[in-house]
């Protein structure tokens, strides 16, 4: 039983590698898409230490709102549990991270598109392009502020939506 148990365990470290670094790829790639007239990558290796900030703050708070679904899709490899279990359970699971991280990526959108709206005399991805530390920190506060409210927002309906019963309930009325 205690190989089995090391079996899951390292099973569970993987998965949540696999999909922690999905989420944070994916997240990244609509960033991308979110910030036409910034090049975060380019800039990075420029040593720009105000875009540095905001890429970390933008990880940082999507991983935020993330962290309990890869945890709930890492748990669903469980040994007691029936094959048919573990992969309704996962399935159920990766469409809520994916629902997850889509609604932060829009939500800290939307509120980074209000502090542009409330600062009109400030580019903030003008300023954070440019160097100004200033408004990067500015600016990773609103994110890792929005990513707190909606983190909170997904875990309510993660209440809503519970994989796990919801599998169980398909898995013993036969589909």
């Amino acid at each position: 039983m205690l190989w089995v148990n090391i079996f899951f365990a390292l099973v569970q470290l993987i998965v949540g590698v696999i999909f922690a670094a999905g989420s944070i790829y994916f997240a990244m790639n609509l960033l991308d898409r979110f910030t036409k007239g910034m090049r975060e990558v380019r800039e990075l290796r420029k040593g720009n230490v105000a875009v540095a900030i905001y890429v970390a703050a933008f990880i940082f708070s999507i991983s935020l709102v993330i962290e309990s679904g890869v945890a709930q899709i890492v748990s669903a490899f469980n040994p007691e549990s029936a094959p048919a279990v573990i992969v309704l359970v996962v399935v159920l699971n990766v469409i809520k991270l994916f629902v997850s991280v889509l609604l932060a990526v829009v939500a800290i959108y939307l509120a980074l598109h209000i502090l542009n709206k409330i600062t009109p005399e400030i580019d903030e991805f003008e300023e954070i392009a440019s160097g100004n530390v200033a408004v990067a920190l500015f600016t990773a506060a609103i994110l890792i502020s929005v990513s707190f409210i909606i983190r909170a927002a997904v875990s309510n309906l993660s209440e809503f939506l519970d994989p796990v019963s919801l599998a169980f309930m398909l898995y013993n009325s036969g589909g």
